[in-house]
């Protein structure tokens, strides 16, 4: 602004360039805030995710249908093979969880007289490609009289 007794001729056209430089650092700050509220809500449904996942994979590990005298992460082969996704379905109804999931179990032994094998059991025919969480651990697999390093992997999206 002029001073009293300079001679100006600009006025209120002075503070144009204060008050956009104000605008622009107020919109700068606005955008951060939502922007930063929106990762907020995505970390949080994400760490949502992935607890619903070990959930499922502690429940797996102790699940009757599959475990060999009931201890946990020791899995019986001969339950494994037998084991239908239906029958899955029915402990681990999706619709109850609140999400679709798809277990592995993977035989990684490396016996030279032991067929390894992966079974898939999955509450839909396909999962998406977006938005999946998945969780492994190491299980056994007993098969006769040996036990067998094995996987479980817990997939969940929805």
């Amino acid at each position: 602004m002029s001073k009293p007794g300079e001679e100006g001729i600009a006025g209120a056209f002075e503070d144009i360039p204060v008050l956009i430089v104000v605008t622009i650092a107020t919109g700068i700050f606005l955008f951060s805030l939502v922007h930063a509220y929106v990762v907020y809500l995505e970390q949080l449904e994400s760490q949502r995710m992935y607890e619903n996942a070990n959930d499922l994979l502690s429940s797996v590990r102790s699940y009757e249908g599959l475990t060999h005298e009931f201890r946990e992460g020791v899995f019986l082969g001969d339950k494994l093979i037998t084991l239908t996704s239906e029958a899955l379905r029915e402990d681990y109804d999706p619709n109850v969880l609140g999400f679709d999931y798809q277990i592995s179990i993977i035989d990684t032994s490396d016996y030279p007289n032991c067929v390894n094998y992966t079974m898939s059991f999955s509450s839909i025919e396909e999962p998406p490609t977006k938005n999946r969480y998945s969780v492994t651990t190491s299980i056994s697999i007993k098969v006769d009289e040996d036990y067998h390093a094995g996987q479980l992997i817990v997939m969940i999206w929805g």
